[in-house]
């Protein structure tokens, strides 16, 4: 065996020989990237590889913006992305599902929702992110008002049972039917809702003032205050929503 087949065997040119594939340094492939193509048969089999995958990629890849780039440049290199990611083109093509069985007091807002379309778009989320975010905040302020309500029912049965023991039972219906008479006739509508809000209604001094502006300013001071005598029986709750006048 001459010198030069030994060198040829050896790989002295700088081919580098895989079954039938063949990746040479003269082709421009340097040993270590060379034996990781072995999958392609020839340079036209990685070159038309090389095309699908770039095809691929400009269909569905993501390039972030580079560190260097102009402000201009990465907002609408950031476009793209939102785009290719799922954002509408434009704001008001969001499709927001309304939460079904929304609580009183958590009515749906045309308006706040056409805000939250606009701030997801400018954020860049698509769809079904959006409509993760209106979920959650529902439930959330679902939560709360159960919480309110149920600490609200737990302080007009403490109020009931304190009025009760002051005026005792017979008196008990008739007095908030005054008390509640009063409210509607001499409180605006406004002002009642925000009274029920924050629970006032069910505080016994609030109830007892408005039987104070009944008897003063209604009727014709027949309404007796109490006759003393106790009763922890649970009556109707200090909620008005629920005495008939």
């Amino acid at each position: 065996m001459s010198g030069s087949d030994a060198a040829g065997l050896l790989g002295g040119s700088g081919e580098v020989v895989v079954g039938d594939d063949h990746f040479t340094k003269q082709q421009g492939f340097p040993t270590d990237i060379a034996s990781k193509l072995t999958k392609f048969k020839d340079v036209a089999a990685l070159s038309t590889g090389y095309m699908d995958f770039q095809n691929d990629f400009d269909a569905r890849g993501i390039m972030l913006p580079k560190d260097d780039a102009s402000d201009e440049d990465k907002k609408a290199q950031l476009s793209k992305i939102h785009t290719k990611l799922g954002r509408p083109e434009k704001a008001e093509d969001y499709k927001i599902e309304q939460p079904a069985n929304l609580p009183e007091g958590l009515a749906w807002s045309p308006e706040v929702e056409t805000e939250a379309k606009a701030w997801a778009h400018g954020t860049g989320i698509n769809n079904a992110q959006l409509q993760s975010v209106v979920n959650l905040y529902t439930g959330i302020r679902t939560k709360e008002i159960a919480g309110i309500r149920a600490a609200q029912d737990i302080e007009a049965q403490e109020a009931t049972a304190a009025l009760k023991l002051e005026w005792g039972d017979s008196k008990f219906e008739v007095n908030l039917a005054a008390s509640e008479k009063a409210l509607q006739e001499k409180v605006p509508a406004p002002l009642i809702e925000k009274i029920k809000r924050v629970g006032l209604n069910n505080d016994p001094l609030f109830v007892k003032w408005m039987l104070d502006i009944y008897t003063e300013k209604i009727g014709e001071g027949t309404i007796v205050p109490g006759e003393g005598g106790g009763g922890t029986r649970t009556g109707k709750y200090l909620d008005y929503s629920r005495v008939d006048n």
